[in-house]
């Protein structure tokens, strides 16, 4: 323990704060506590070392300056965030938990976690993502070894200027071909794989969903795919600890509606390379429950694995078990759509028909605000994204004037 010695107050009349509002003078303030050590902690010292005096320890002096008309006031941090990006997010938690209430197979789960920081985090990534290009891509002749994702190989995303008309739908399906390309591959390697049923065709695929932050050792992402029968979820994972390397790596999915199937990654090693785990989920019936058929909300997941060395004997090293929680993986009604493209894409007349033909009963909406943008295109983009679907005839391009 130390006591305080001195604490003062000293008022500089001369000191000069100038503010951002603009540079009137005013006075400042200075806090300055000096410590040292009691009295009984140095004498006792003095006696251990054989010393007739007792030495002084070192001196410790924190200083703090500010305005004098601040002295007494709760110093707050600014938020992360704007207020518009806050209510957005608030807004986007309602809507989502709404749905949950009225559906049955997920009403528990309604308003179970409270609104707090990581919401608007999210729906502030989400809203990067319209705006950006999403993933910058690279070749199909690019390493199929080496990861994929920009986030995940330290590479940086080039994106649009700001409110620059963007085909998003576009980009999305040219980021997915290396994706595909892989994924095609993967599937090849794995035909006699017990634990791997036969998929048939895929409906359709999200784009890719980061499970770990961007500082974390493990790196987890997931393409979520759809199949008629079931849906695969894809998961890329990379570590980045020289000294190890993790085997019979999988992801534990906290889902016991139906039948589950698992494809382990065999080895990873912190070289940059990455390998894919899979999780197969059994759909239900599609002339039966929609609300089994549909797999929707939130669903914990850990990454599991058995750790050993990095060096000549790994083979023959057991290793121990570890496991690593990641974000949870939700299924959004958007997970079971996909954009329209070639001879599916319609015209405006034809739309229209279509859409008048609709009754009431088939009819549902969804409110939202987009407060954030503070132009019309980025926020069309992003609805674009949001949604998954394709614009008519261009009608996604806001006119300049």
């Amino acid at each position: 323990e130390t006591e305080v010695v001195q604490a003062q107050l000293q008022v500089d009349e001369d000191a000069e704060v100038e503010e951002a509002g603009g540079g009137d003078e005013k006075s400042s303030a200075e806090y300055v506590a000096v410590q040292r050590p009691t009295n009984e902690e140095a004498d006792a010292d003095a006696q251990a070392d054989g010393e007739e005096e007792a030495k002084p320890k070192k001196t410790t002096v924190v200083e703090y300056t500010a305005p004098v008309d601040m002295v007494g006031m709760i110093k707050v941090e600014p938020l992360e965030y704007t207020l518009e990006q806050f209510e957005s997010a608030l807004l986007v938690y309602l809507n989502d938990n709404t749905e949950k209430e009225e559906n049955k197979q997920n009403e528990s789960e309604a308003f179970m976690d409270a609104f707090c920081d990581s919401d608007v985090q999210r729906y502030i990534e989400e809203e990067q993502k319209a705006v950006n290009v999403i993933g910058g891509g690279g070749g199909a002749d690019g390493d199929a070894t080496k990861l994929r994702s920009s986030r995940m190989s330290g590479g940086k995303s080039t994106g649009p200027i700001v409110g620059q008309s963007v085909d998003v739908y576009q980009m999305q399906k040219n980021e997915s071909n290396v994706e595909e390309d892989e994924w095609t591959e993967f599937l090849a390697s794995k035909k006699t794989t017990k634990n791997l049923p036969e998929l048939g065709t895929q409906i359709c695929r999200s784009p890719v969903e980061a499970l770990t932050e961007e500082e974390a050792e493990y790196q987890v992402e997931v393409i979520k795919r759809v199949y008629r029968k079931y849906i695969v979820f894809q998961f890329i994972v990379a570590q980045s600890i020289p000294s190890q390397l993790i085997t019979d790596v999988y992801v534990d999915l906290d889902y016991n509606e139906s039948n589950i199937f698992s494809v382990t990654a065999p080895i990873i090693k912190a070289n940059g390379e990455h390998g894919i785990a899979l999780t197969v989920i059994e759909r239900g019936d599609p002339a039966g429950d929609e609300d089994e058929y549909y797999v929707l909300g939130k669903y914990e997941c850990q990454l599991k694995f058995i750790v050993k060395d990095d060096n000549e004997d790994a083979q023959y090293d057991e290793g121990y078990e570890d496991e690593y929680n990641l974000q949870e993986i939700e299924m959004r009604h958007r997970d079971y759509v996909y954009a329209a493209s070639g001879d599916d894409l319609l015209s405006t007349k034809v739309f229209k028909e279509k859409w008048q033909s609709f009754s009431k009963e088939e009819q549902d909406g969804k409110k939202g605000v987009l407060s954030a943008f503070k132009a019309l295109q980025p926020a069309v983009n992003f609805l674009v994204q949001r949604v998954g679907l394709s614009a008519v005839e261009e009608s996604n391009v806001v006119d300049e004037d």
